[in-house]
């Protein structure tokens, strides 16, 4: 999926120079990748223009947006529930390069006070 980070002209696809095959959605215009064992279709709800620590404004917007509708692969759900282990999950981390896997064994639970 890095390579889906690539910037790329306008209109070139970021799923065709992956080599993601792509497949319809039901609600929504976009496609969903093919492969990808969880996939949401979402509605935008609204873009946010950001702003610097002095509030002037900057050239990026915050996308906000309602899933409408997931798709979990059948193998993912056990007891009626997302194992979220299961797929090998990784998260971006942060900073140009940094990423997570997400494991049971890194699984820590805090209760809420109150």
């Amino acid at each position: 999926m890095n390579e889906t980070s690539a910037p790329l002209p306008r209109g070139e696809s970021e799923a065709s120079r992956a080599g993601l095959a792509l497949m319809p959605s039901d609600l929504i215009a976009a496609p969903r990748v093919v492969d990808s064992p969880v996939q949401f279709e979402c509605r935008v709800t609204q873009f946010v223009p950001l702003v610097d620590a002095k509030g002037s404004p900057t050239a990026a917007e915050m996308a906000f947006g309602e899933v409408v509708r997931v798709h979990i692969r059948a193998d993912l759900v056990r007891d009626g529930r997302y194992d979220a282990y299961a797929p090998g999950v990784i998260l971006r981390a942060g900073g140009p390069s940094d990423y997570i896997e997400v494991r049971p064994d890194a699984v820590f639970r805090i209760t809420r006070p109150g």
